[in-house]
């Protein structure tokens, strides 16, 4: 009798012992949620982004300098144009740390009267630009990827302006353009799988807001 309950003892201890193991091994680590994942660029990754923006700033500017001519009536102005499109090329040498090349277009064209004769001016805008980003890590967000960054590069423009107005004088709308252009930004990524992802961007110099597709290349 004694020897049974000593052995009844020892197995109910055994059955305990194995259930306990085997819960602790079920159950989630509650710091789980806590480790750092992987930063979200590696290095030698290269991107392709093409873009579009918002707001076309030349017509804008068109806007404002037939305010400030009395001959023209701006109420009968027609102005369109494109706004910024362009691509981005990045190549990241540490997951934190990237050289880019962007490349970007935009025109306007505007045709209005100008002492009731018509007229029509049109601007185009390339530029290109060579920068950096810094991308942020360890922001725990899986597929993100946030950065900011500088660039820098030139810019060339292109204006024709015709009227049939006899008196007119196409230096009334040539714009005074620097050969250098320079651009601040801010942006993030979101990618759906390892190749493809959205981008969202703000900058001053430049597009305001630009929107694009991102190819990636991982080796």
């Amino acid at each position: 009798m004694k020897n049974s309950t000593i052995k009844s003892i020892i197995l109910i201890a055994i059955i305990v012992h194995s259930f306990m193991v085997s819960a602790q091994r079920e159950l989630p680590d509650p710091y789980a949620n806590d480790v750092t994942l992987p930063p979200q660029m590696q290095a030698n990754d290269l991107m392709l982004t093409a873009f579009v923006s918002y707001p076309n700033w030349e017509a804008y500017l068109l806007d404002l300098i037939f305010d400030s001519f009395a001959s023209v009536d701006a109420d009968l102005a027609n102005t369109n144009g494109v706004a910024p499109i362009g691509i981005r090329i990045e190549n990241n040498f540490t997951p934190t740390l990237s050289i880019t090349l962007d490349a970007f277009f935009n025109s306007v064209k505007s045709r209005f009267e100008e002492n009731g004769f018509p007229t029509l001016v049109s601007s185009a805008r390339t530029r290109i630009l060579v920068g950096f980003n810094y991308h942020i890590p360890d922001i725990n967000v899986e597929k993100l990827d946030l950065y900011g960054g500088l660039a820098l590069g030139a810019s060339t423009r292109s204006i024709n302006a015709e009227s049939d107005n006899p008196n007119f004088n196409q230096n009334d709308y040539l714009l005074n353009s620097s050969p250098i252009s320079g651009r601040f930004r801010v942006g993030g990524r979101y990618f759906f799988n390892e190749n493809f992802g959205v981008n969202v961007e703000l900058g001053i110099g430049g597009p305001l807001m630009s929107f694009g597709l991102t190819y990636r290349r991982r080796d």
